[in-house]
């Protein structure tokens, strides 16, 4: 299982942001690491169906897609807290929260669109737990912006040396398509996250994660080595 370690000043977090800026003028669209795209199956995502009912006649919509096998679209990430914790412990500074939130190629989607796309996965007629194949209920935000506390595992870590402290998440990928004025826009593909855990040598993991996939990823290079105030990128072409 691959461990990436990021590590945040105050949160350690994953945000919605890109290796590099395109012109404004364009269309903006991704364009995955071509193993990215293989290990994700991301053409099926592209390719597959709409998570909800989509009035596409209309001048102004979103068209979120996801693979048509949703569960076995799903994938496992994992983030190791051990050295963010030691970080926070060597400036006798306490860390007490973890955000969990998209993971994505381009810093282009802006605050609303990165809105729109995951309220519309969690939306009545969207995802759930049934269709996902999940074995928990699912446990993350529509907001996109769920957080974690995580105060017991790093006094935990402080006070009895407890390693091996992760979090662990289950992504959802999906491809957005966005259109304005009836002309096209946006075309993105977002990991939602839909599961998660935070679990140490004290916590074990439950069977949430049993049978589902965990690829491992490409992030673009200037995060091989991730440092303070720093995210992970998915990597693109």
């Amino acid at each position: 299982m691959k461990k990436i370690l990021v590590c945040l000043f105050v949160f350690a977090s994953i945000l919605l942001v890109s290796c590099g800026k395109k012109d404004e003028l364009e269309p903006r669209r991704d364009n995955p690491h071509t193993d990215n795209v293989e290990l994700l199956d991301l053409n099926s995502v592209k390719d597959g169906n709409a998570v909800i009912d989509t009035d596409t006649s209309a001048a102004n919509y979103y068209l979120v897609k996801a693979s048509a096998n949703l569960n076995k679209s799903l994938f496992v990430f994992e983030t190791e807290l051990d050295e963010v914790f030691e970080y926070h412990l060597n400036r006798k500074e306490t860390i007490t929260e973890v955000n969990i939130s998209a993971l994505t190629f381009s810093s282009e989607i802006e605050e609303a669109e990165a809105s729109a796309i995951i309220s519309t996965v969690f939306a009545e007629n969207g995802v759930n737990k049934d269709k996902l194949g999940l074995a928990n209920d699912i446990n993350t935000s529509a907001s996109g912006a769920t957080t974690a506390n995580i105060k017991d595992f790093y006094n935990a870590y402080k006070n009895e040396n407890v390693k091996n402290n992760k979090l662990i998440t289950v992504y959802l990928p999906t491809y957005t398509e966005r259109y304005v004025d009836g002309s096209f826009v946006l075309g993105v593909y977002v990991m939602v996250p839909v599961y998660y855990e935070i679990v140490s040598d004290n916590v074990k993991a439950s069977n949430a994660f049993d049978g589902i996939n965990t690829p491992e990823l490409k992030f673009c290079e200037d995060d091989a080595e991730t440092a303070i105030n720093e995210s992970l990128l998915l990597a693109s072409n």
